[in-house]
């Protein structure tokens, strides 16, 4: 059974983190993430850009944290923004990481999503995700 806890905080760095990414995928990509769901799709091209890097250069779990917060959090703040939902803690199998709550019940954590498709690639497709969150209706995980 997995736990939520609202946290105000975590809200203001997935703020700052989805903004930075913004500015990031600009510069480095020419692309403009405007918040909307389809941004999702386009945030691809930064995350094989993202992952064939990890492929060739093997960097650890450190070097890559603050993309994958700017990747998950975007994907989380353009979710809230969009649909409603809340950042907070997730507690689940005694862990305690970073996520999101949407009411009735749904759990997920970009963050992890983010991380996933850096390291291990495509299938771990971050549209695809996006895409599948919008069907969730029911109690769900990751």
């Amino acid at each position: 059974m997995s736990k939520f806890q609202a946290d105000a905080r975590i809200q203001r760095v997935a703020e700052a983190y989805s903004r930075d990414l913004v500015t990031f995928a600009r510069r480095q990509f020419f692309l403009d993430l405007d918040w909307t769901d389809h941004s999702i799709e386009a945030l691809e091209i930064v995350a094989i850009a993202l992952h064939d890097g990890y492929e060739t250069l093997r960097p650890t779990d450190q070097k890559i944290e603050p993309y994958y917060r700017m990747i998950g959090s975007y994907i989380g703040e353009v979710y809230r923004r969009n649909h409603g939902a809340e950042w907070g803690w997730v507690t689940r199998e005694g862990y305690r990481f970073p996520g999101m709550h949407r009411k009735p019940g749904t759990l997920f954590w970009p963050w992890a999503r983010a991380h996933n498709r850096i390291v291990y690639g495509a299938s771990d497709n971050l549209w695809h995700y996006y895409q599948y969150l919008l069907t969730l209706r029911t109690p769900a995980t990751q």
